[in-house]
């Protein structure tokens, strides 16, 4: 796990981990960090993480990387 911060951006690495039931669809955990379901619309999945305060205007994104 590593986190630090650069020119005031928090960045953290970590694992993701997918679970599929019948009885909650799927859900996706990023390590350390949140368990949400995972959303699916038009053939495009995404991944709905509220951070903070909405009216901030601040937002978040994750990269799959090696």
């Amino acid at each position: 796990m590593d986190a630090h911060s650069k020119n005031g951006t928090f960045i953290k690495a970590g694992r993701w981990y997918t679970d599929c039931a019948e009885s909650h669809g799927c859900m996706i955990e990023l390590e350390e960090v949140c368990v949400v379901p995972l959303c699916k619309k038009d053939d495009k999945t995404s991944i709905p993480i509220s951070i903070g305060d909405p009216d901030q205007c601040e937002g978040v994104v994750f990269e799959k990387s090696n």
